[in-house]
């Protein structure tokens, strides 16, 4: 029988972290985030469901002034940016539009 990696049952993150990470489908990962810095699973899953605040989260992490002084590995950024891509997809499902289609569609 397989043993799990450590990275995913020996770090603790919150629990609505874990409500979070067991919504996603299985090619997000975020076994990296579990082990290196579980803050930003704790930080994304306070704004998963404020459409605005977590595009926000998002940008800090990826792209902010030295995105946002967290110590974040390559693999790590790799994971935000699935988790993004998830956020963005399920946003869609749900009829949101992101601010892009917003402002596009007033200047026409």
């Amino acid at each position: 029988m397989l043993k799990p990696l450590p990275s995913q049952t020996s770090y603790p993150v919150s629990d609505q972290a874990s409500k979070l990470i067991s919504t996603l489908d299985s090619p997000v990962q975020v076994n990296v985030l579990r082990k290196e810095c579980p803050e930003v699973l704790d930080l994304l899953a306070r704004n998963w469901n404020d459409t605005e605040q977590l595009r926000r989260t998002f940008d800090s992490l990826l792209f902010g002034p030295r995105r946002s002084g967290l110590p974040l590995s390559f693999d790590a950024l790799l994971e935000i940016a699935g988790l993004q891509q998830f956020a963005h997809m399920q946003s869609q499902r749900r009829g949101a539009r992101c601010v892009w289609e917003n402002s596009l569609e007033s200047t026409y």
